[in-house]
């Protein structure tokens, strides 16, 4: 079977692929979550940095990233650009918060002696004598 990249404009066929076999795929999530836990052990400094470089490439490559979305999704040629730099702005804008935004926030709950701890995407709750 093969999954076909279709210019929605032109409806000419830009590139054929093959699709990848259940193995492949198990494969490639294995490597995606050894990838997740080096990146989650890697310090928040080295992945600002890493976030950092990854805008500037957007920004630097938004028209060839604008003219590919265009071609494969149909998306005006200046709103792909635009979109690709926003994309660079959110890169800037987590890289140079990451630090605050991952710090450890204590949140005093009303009614019990309770902390929330709440690294953005996850919560914890803990129940600590020490915390009134």
């Amino acid at each position: 079977m093969t999954i076909a990249s279709i210019d929605p404009a032109t409806g000419r066929t830009l590139r054929e692929f093959a699709a990848h076999d259940g193995a492949h795929i198990d494969r490639a999530l294995t490597r995606a979550r050894d990838a997740f836990d080096q990146w989650r052990h890697t310090p928040a400094v080295e992945r600002a940095a890493m976030v950092t470089r990854v805008g500037q490439l957007l920004d630097a490559d938004k028209r060839e990233l604008g003219r590919l979305m265009t071609q494969e999704m149909g998306k005006l040629y200046t709103a792909a650009i635009d979109e690709a730099a926003k994309c660079a702005v959110a890169c800037r804008h987590y890289a140079e918060n990451a630090g605050r935004y991952l710090a450890p926030e204590t949140v005093h709950v009303e009614g019990e002696r309770s902390v929330a701890r709440v690294p953005r995407l996850h919560l914890r709750v803990e129940h600590r004598a020490d915390v009134l």
